[in-house]
């Protein structure tokens, strides 16, 4: 089966990001290149913000006229506006557009862009952005927008990844100790190797050289602290050209620094290394001058050798041990007068058979040098891994001393592992997270393919877990999610994965699954056993799962197609009454896109300001006339016509678009009924019903209080209609918003009144002033004793609380009479009026006069 774009763009992504083996800098030029292309624009850019500049980390390609290091005005750039959006910046021409009159467009006469903010520690830090002096075919589409975010966030986690690992500076310093060590008589610099080459390690001769104590060359570049002056014989013409020198970052010129104004001729040596991944560069600097060469040299031989954090050791040719440095002695126990005399075999582990000593010397006497990690052992007993560098000292070509460097790993094995595990793991539960369920899910997929073996891919959904939640606190519901992953594990094998995704999310990956009743089997069994309370604190919880399944290969060859189709079979569950499993169909995924369309067509309605507001008048019973009128929403859609609300009102609320449609509904309304107030139509009061959501919001009264203000309307003439739901919510505004609500003198109504569990201390609680039957009782009364019963009841519980009641969806002469015969004062239906939209008001109220 042929790949989509999107998972072409990903497979390439995935493998540009994932060469470990590439330095980062690499791998972000590739990035940079890569995003050009997909994207079909010329220029690919990385910039770092700082306070209201804009500086060039990244350019691709290469012969960009933007160099990196250069710094703009951010004001000038696009990236003002990226910097501050957390969703993607795009737009395919700028000419004749708002975006014509940006210094960007005028400076750089840039047609086309596109950019994302890139965030580093939760905090924005910079801009990836591609451009294109000319305009693009077509707009950026949300497949696009989303994948540059994508990259932002591959971009971000690197170098948050970086600032990681330079915040853990003890644990780099024995790393560049061992680089130091090789030149000795050198100045030292760890810079980063990405442009601007940022300073992060200066030894003590660079500080000598800078003219800089080192906290305070730290985080500066490279070219602001040194100058090359004109040298017809250098191959570089500045410090920052080191990356084009033929000599592969060696070179001789002439140098002047805060610490030697005067110039000096010196040697520099750029040597790129690698620590766990990290794009690093050890700078030397050596000043040629034989006398202060030879004075510098003496000068930090015996100082380095004494104060050195990692243990040295200097041998004869025949490897016996002449001198030891106070380092050695605090790692390894033993004293000077204990190993001099003696070789390093008194600190063999015996882990490392002979065949890796005799490869350790072959390299050492051919090349003068070998490094590398091997286990050894202290003089009380423990085992300890370290990292080993040995030199050989030459004289007159021959062998005469060898120079052995070690510092202990243990402190730094233990941080990777930690690092690793956290990386890879839910901190609250321990089980693996989705970066490695997605690794182990590839490798099971590939093992599949090759054995012909089957994998299920479940997904799992505690239902119910947010009242845990809400009602008794966050710490409670985190011992719950410790104890469901508990019972998880329990319930599969060995073999099998079970993963926290987020919140109250698991997936659980099945190994060797041939059939649908194989996997069957293990839903039934986890359904069973988180179907059993859990006592946290004496409570008693009871969240049972909802579990969507999907199978390789028939439901997906990947693992994002087999996640998102579980998904897909975890969503039906759910809007099929929760509580159980479900495998994946093709019908479920047609369902949810249909929802998905729903919404976004929904929101472009909403955009396009395509909702209108349709009227139905509630009359007096016995002199019909009218009282009110109730807002109803309307959804012309252009190709399937009116939506009917009960089909996109729940999709609303869902998506919390329930919010913004709601406040467009009240400040319409009112606008609507001060109109007909002005045109002299009458005194009506307007009804509009109000969502959960809405009342659960803090400043929801405040928002009512403006909106009658801007109208002019009086809150005796604005009625809310909320639900039984609303006031059962275990919300606490809820109780403070109704309460406002009634002191600014709004009218409220307790709608579908009958269908739900509302008690009568509700009722006094909130004090409501009336109550409305719902249709469905109204609509058999003729027919269902039951329901005439029913309606019976709501009217006399009415008068005793003396609260008014009105009956919706009258149609008939006979309702009519019965609700008048039983005292229901007030109704609204088809018999009487139908919705109409507010242009039709003026009209109906003159014929009903």
């Amino acid at each position: 089966m042929s790949l989509s774009l999107t998972d072409q763009r990903l497979d390439a992504l995935y493998e540009i990001t994932s060469d470990s083996a590439a330095p980062y800098e690499e791998r972000l030029q590739r990035l940079l290149a890569f995003g050009c292309g997909i994207f079909g624009l010329a220029h690919g850019i990385l910039a770092r913000i700082r306070d209201d500049h804009y500086e060039i980390v990244a350019v691709a390609p290469g012969d960009d006229p933007a160099t990196i290091g250069s710094r703009f005005p951010l004001a000038d750039t696009y990236c003002s506006h990226t910097v501050r959006s957390e969703h993607p910046i795009g737009f395919a021409r700028a000419s004749g557009t708002a975006w014509e009159r940006h210094p960007g467009f005028r400076n750089f006469r840039l047609e086309a862009y596109l950019g994302a903010q890139v965030r580093v520690s939760g905090r924005p830090w910079g801009t990836l952005s591609f451009s294109s002096c000319t305009p693009m075919p077509r707009d950026f589409d949300a497949a696009d927008r989303g994948f540059i975010k994508l990259l932002a966030q591959w971009i971000g986690f690197g170098t948050e990844w970086i600032k990681l690992n330079k915040q853990t500076a003890r644990a780099y310093a024995a790393d560049l100790s061992r680089a130091m060590i090789g030149a000795i008589d050198e100045g030292v610099l760890c810079i980063d190797t990405m442009a601007p080459h940022r300073i992060c390690f200066v030894n003590p001769l660079a500080e000598t050289l800078l003219g800089l104590k080192e906290d305070a060359a730290i985080g500066r570049p490279l070219a602001d602290l040194i100058e090359l002056l004109p040298d017809p014989g250098s191959c570089c013409r500045g410090i920052n050209d080191w990356t084009h020198c033929p000599q592969h970052g060696e070179f001789e010129a002439m140098l002047r620094t805060t610490g030697r104004p005067e110039g000096f001729p010196a040697a520099l040596k750029f040597a790129p290394v690698a620590l766990d991944g990290d794009a690093l560069t050890v700078v030397t600097l050596r000043d040629i001058g034989k006398s202060r060469q030879t004075e510098e040299k003496l000068r930090l031989s015996d100082k380095v050798f004494e104060y050195s954090a990692e243990a040295i050791v200097i041998t004869d040719a025949d490897a016996r041990i002449l001198a030891v440095n106070p380092a050695f002695t605090w790692l390894t126990g033993y004293r000077p007068d204990e190993a001099i005399g003696q070789t390093p075999r008194i600190l063999k582990s015996g882990r490392h058979d002979d065949a890796f000593y005799t490869g350790m010397w072959q390299e050492l006497i051919g090349n003068g040098h070998w490094e590398g990690e091997l286990w050894d052992r202290r003089k009380d007993g423990s085992e300890y891994p370290k990292w080993l560098t040995i030199n050989a000292v030459s004289d007159d070509g021959r062998t005469s001393h060898y120079v052995a460097l070690f510092s202990d790993m243990s402190e730094r094995k233990e941080n990777e592992d930690r690092i690793r595990f956290l990386a890879e793991h839910d901190h609250l539960t321990g089980l693996p997270n989705r970066r490695l369920m997605e690794a182990r899910a590839r490798q099971l997929i590939a093992s599949g393919r090759r054995r012909d073996a089957g994998l299920a891919l479940m997904v799992i959904d505690l239902d119910r877990f947010k009242n845990v939640n809400d009602s008794y606190g966050h710490p409670v519901g985190d011992r719950l999610l410790i104890e469901v992953a508990h019972r998880l594990v329990a319930n599969v094998r060995d073999t099998d994965m079970v993963v926290r995704l987020g919140g109250d999310e698991f997936v659980v990956l099945l190994e060797d699954i041939h059939d649908a009743e194989a996997a069957a089997v293990v839903a039934g069994k986890i359904r069973a056993a988180l179907n059993q309370p859990v006592l946290v604190d004496d409570k008693v919880l009871h969240t049972p799962p909802s579990i969507g399944i999907a199978l390789f290969p028939d439901d997906g060859d990947n693992v994002d197609t087999l996640l998102q189709n579980a998904d897909t079979a975890l969503y039906q569950v759910k809007a099929t009454g929760r509580n159980a499993w479900m495998f994946y169909t093709g019908q479920m995924n047609e369902a949810v896109r249909l929802r998905l369309q729903l919404e976004n067509d929904m929101r472009a309605a909403f955009e396009a300001d395509a909702f209108s507001l349709h009227f139905q008048p509630q009359f007096d019973i016995n002199s019909r006339r009218i009282i009110a009128w109730e807002a109803l929403l309307r959804w012309p859609h252009p190709e399937h016509g009116w939506i009917p609300p009960e089909k996109f009102i729940p999709v609303a609320e869902e998506t919390g678009l329930i919010l913004a449609l709601g406040d467009w509904v009240l400040r319409n309304a009112c606008r609507e009924a001060r109109r007909w107030l002005d045109d002299g139509l009458g005194r009506y009061r307007i009804s509009v019903n109000v969502s959960a959501l809405q009342l659960a919001a803090p400043d929801f009264a405040d928002g009512v209080a403006q909106v009658l203000a801007d109208a002019g309307l009086d809150p005796a003439q604005l009625e809310l209609e909320i639900t039984e739901s609303v006031l059962m919510s275990r919300s606490s505004t809820v109780p403070g918003t109704i309460r406002r609500l009634k002191e600014l003198g709004v009218y409220l109504t307790l709608d579908d009144f009958g269908t739900g569990y509302c008690s009568l201390a509700y009722l006094q609680a909130f004090a409501v002033d009336r109550l409305k039957i719902d249709r469905s009782f109204v609509r058999d009364l003729e027919s269902n004793p039951d329901n005439a019963a029913i309606v019976r009841a709501v009217i006399s519980l009415a008068q005793a609380l003396k609260l008014d009641v009105v009956a919706e969806g009258v149609e008939t002469d006979h309702q009519t009479s019965f609700l008048r015969e039983h005292g229901c004062g007030e109704t609204q239906g088809f018999l009487t009026g139908r919705p109409m939209p507010a242009e039709a008001v003026a009209g109906f109220v003159a014929a009903a006069a």
